[in-house]
């Protein structure tokens, strides 16, 4: 393959108008294969191969982020991207734990991360996430942090995907008739 890639494009200042933050994470109930239509500015429709739960786990404000690293090497002429969701549940329970343990056995996760700015990102399109550490804390003092924090981790050959929705009204629209969003 040739390597004649190059930029397409001049990049402006941005608005000022980003909220930083994560708002809820939406998780895929299992490994069924996903059909994803992009358009040449974002994901325009998801839809699953079987019946498939789309399972919203609602976030504390101001304890959840996303980000997303090239990892390139010169030396060995390879690039993929890791993208890592540090998030943040608030309390402690066997309902909760026995959540956690179902998400940390599956090996190939599949999420929808949706910022607080309003955006949607599909995160382990190829090849899923999996959680890499979780963390139960009691806290110490009276109002100290009583939760769980995890963090799920992706590799991909290219970058998260956003989706072309910016209201809730506007994701619903995008998910397919075997897709079934649970709030």
């Amino acid at each position: 393959m040739a390597c004649n890639s190059y930029i397409t494009g001049a990049q402006g200042l941005s608005c000022r108008n980003s909220t930083g933050g994560i708002k809820n994470v939406h998780i895929f109930e299992d490994g069924n294969a996903l059909s994803v239509t992009s358009g040449a500015s974002g994901i325009t429709a998801i839809d699953s191969a079987a019946a498939t739960n789309l399972y919203t786990w609602a976030l504390p404000r101001a304890t959840s982020n996303f980000q997303e690293v090239i990892n390139a090497s010169t030396e060995n002429g390879s690039l993929f991207y890791e993208a890592t969701l540090t998030f943040t549940l608030l309390g402690l329970s066997q309902e909760r734990q026995d959540e956690l343990r179902l998400l940390a056995a599956n090996p190939s996760v599949r999420l929808v991360i949706e910022d607080n700015t309003g955006n949607y990102w599909l995160m382990g399109k190829k090849n899923g996430s999996d959680v890499q550490t979780s963390t139960l804390t009691s806290g110490t003092a009276f109002a100290d942090k009583v939760g769980y924090e995890i963090v799920m981790i992706s590799q991909e050959p290219y970058g998260v995907e956003q989706f072309l929705a910016s209201t809730p009204a506007e994701f619903d629209a995008l998910l397919g008739a075997n897709i079934t969003l649970v709030a």
